[in-house]
C-alpha cells in the first residue's frame, strides 16, 4: 500500500504559556552559522560573505518571535545570497514548510502475508535503504512509520522506527506496563544505545560520515550545523550537560515515548521529545 502522510500543526492557546507573536527569543543565527559553514573552504567566497555580514549587521546572534523562528522569516543574509543561487531559499524557519507538507511516498506492508510486517516501510521515496551513511546497517529503512504497528506485542521486542526528519531508523525497548484512559499499554522508549557514540554501540559508527564528525553519546547529527539530541542532553555524555548552565535532564519530562496497546499494536499515547543544538568552532575568516 502507498501512502503519504499530511503533517498539519495547530495552535493551542488553553495549552500554551505565553503569545507566538509576541514573546521574543535570543539564539544562535542559524542561517549565518549555517553560510559560514558552506563557505569556509574557498578564500573568496568567506571574504564577500564577511562583508555581506559586516554591511548587513548580522552577526551570530538573531532575535524574532516564537512563530517566526518556528514557521520562517526572511532572512538578509539569505536574501543576498538567493539572487546568485536560487536553491537558497530567503526564509529560514525550524519549521518552515513543515505545516501541511509531506515526507514523500511510503510503500507500506498489509501484513496480508505475515501479520508481524504490518506496517512495516517496504519503500520510502521509492528506495528500499538509504545512502546517507557509511555502512549498510546504517542505511537500512528499519520498521515503520511509528503510527502503526503489528498486533500481539511483546515485551521481549525491538521496535523499529524510520524517522524521515533524522533520515534514519531508530529502535525502541520495552519499559513498563502502563494503563492510558483505561486502556492497557506497553510503554516503549529509546534505549541510550540509539545514540550512543561508537565506542559504546560500534552498530553506531556509520553514522559517522567521516572520524572528525562522530560526536559522544547522546547526539545525532542530522547536517552542519543542526545536531539532534534529547532535551537536556537526556541519555547523553555528562560532559555535554556539564558544559551548560542549567541543564538538568530528568528521564519524567525529557524522554520519548510510545504507549502502545499490546493487543492491537495501535499507538493510544506518544511524546516526542528533541532537542535541537547548533555545531559551532571557529572558521578563519569570520569575526
Amino acid at each position: 500500500v502507498a501512502a503519504y502522510q499530511s503533517k498539519t500543526f495547530v495552535f493551542l492557546p488553553e495549552r500554551s504559556v505565553g503569545d507566538p507573536d509576541i514573546d521574543m527569543i535570543t539564539t544562535i543565527n542559524i542561517p549565518v552559522v549555517a553560510v559560514m559553514n558552506k563557505v569556509k573552504d574557498s578564500f573568496w567566497k568567506t571574504s564577500m560573505v564577511s562583508i555581506w555580514m559586516n554591511s548587513l549587521h548580522v552577526s551570530l546572534f538573531m532575535t524574532h518571535s516564537v512563530n517566526e523562528l518556528l514557521w520562517g522569516f526572511k532572512d538578509p543574509l539569505l536574501s543576498r545570497i538567493h539572487p546568485m543561487n536560487p536553491e537558497i531559499d530567503e526564509y529560514f524557519g525550524l519549521m518552515y514548510k513543515k505545516n501541511g507538507s509531506n515526507d514523500g511516498e511510503f510503500v507500506y506492508h498489509t501484513g496480508e502475508a505475515d501479520f508481524m510486517d504490518y506496517g512495516r516501510i517496504a519503500r520510502f521515496k521509492g528506495e528500499s535503504k538509504l545512502s546517507l551513511w557509511t555502512s549498510e546497517q546504517s542505511n537500512m529503512i528499519n520498521g515503520t512509520d511509528g503510527s502503526a504497528f503489528h498486533p500481539l506485542l511483546s515485551k521481549k521486542e525491538r521496535l523499529y522506527i524510520f524517522s524521515p526528519d533524522l533520515c534514519r531508523s531508530i529502535f525502541m525497548e520495552f519499559e513498563k506496563d502502563v494503563e492510558v484512559k483505561g486502556l492497557p499499554a506497553y510503554r516503549f522508549t529509546p534505549p541510550r544505545d540509539v545514540l550512543a557514540s561508537k565506542e559504546e554501540n560500534p552498530a553506531n559508527e556509520g553514522f559517522c560520515v567521516s572520524p572528525k564528525e562522530c560526536l559522544a553519546s547522546g547526539v545525532c547529527k542530522k547536517g552542519a550545523p543542526v545536531v539532534v539530541s534529547f532535551p537536556h542532553f537526556y541519555l547523553g555524555k555528562e560532559k555535554y550537560t556539564n558544559a551548560i548552565e542549567g541543564l538538568s535532564p530528568v528521564r519524567e519530562h525529557h524522554q520519548t515515548y510510545l504507549d502502545l496497546n499490546p493487543t492491537t499494536g495501535v499507538p493510544i499515547r506518544a511524546s516526542k521529545k528533541a532537542q535541537i543544538n547548533i555545531l559551532i568552532n571557529r572558521i578563519s575568516g569570520f569575526p
